[in-house]
């Protein structure tokens, strides 16, 4: 991808110095039909109150889509994409949010940019049911991972060798995955925490009143 990822730093009372001794990390949150909206807004928001408590681009994301056109939520809510789905660099941690459609949500053209993205060197996540793409573009063997709780037994059905843990979110290597709601809000905090310290992400998780 050679579109910026152009970060958001809002202006707010609260603030938290943060030193600039890293490069912004990079997301790109690629929406399948039927995608859960609480997921997705508990991933990003943490990143955007990391930027404004610490008035720097600590984190830049972008919202993809297979086609680059408007993908409705699980709630019927359309959400805009700023592009569409194509090869990018491997600096950017590609999260699959997936939800209530995840058996047939992603393509195979979708897949294959997904697995290819991985075999380059980029980290991979699954929100929700995002897991289950993970799992198509074989992903997930031998590896730690977790979807919604509501999803497992007909995941396990479809993919008897794969058994998904029943943890908030789990980090295997470039494998991230989250179980979906709030605990996608747990597993930006986490990665928040790995960046910039407990502290730091002890303040964000404060803005977040989680």
């Amino acid at each position: 991808m050679q579109h910026l990822i152009t970060p958001l730093i809002p202006c707010g009372a609260a603030y938290f110095p943060v030193p600039a001794n890293m490069p912004p990390r990079k997301y790109a949150f690629l929406l399948l039909p039927g995608f859960t909206l609480l997921a997705f807004s508990a991933a990003v928001e943490p990143f955007r109150i990391a930027n404004q408590l610490s008035q720097k681009p600590l984190y830049h994301w972008q919202v993809l889509s297979e086609d680059g056109a408007a993908v409705r939520s699980s709630s019927c809510i359309p959400v805009e994409a700023d592009f569409a789905l194509q090869p990018m660099d491997r600096d950017i941690t590609l999260f699959v949010c997936s939800g209530v459609l995840a058996p047939d949500a992603a393509s195979p053209q979708t897949l294959a940019q997904i697995a290819r993205h991985h075999r380059h060197g980029g980290r991979i996540g699954g929100i929700c049911t995002g897991a289950v793409a993970l799992a198509r573009a074989g992903l997930l063997d031998q590896r730690r991972f977790t979807l919604h709780w509501e999803n497992q037994p007909g995941f396990i059905e479809h993919f008897p060798d794969l058994l998904p843990s029943a943890r908030k979110f789990e980090i295997d290597q470039r494998i991230l995955t989250c179980s979906g709601g709030v605990a996608a809000a747990d597993l930006a905090l986490h990665l928040i925490a790995q960046d910039h310290g407990r502290l730091f992400a002890a303040a964000v998780t404060d803005m977040c009143l989680h």
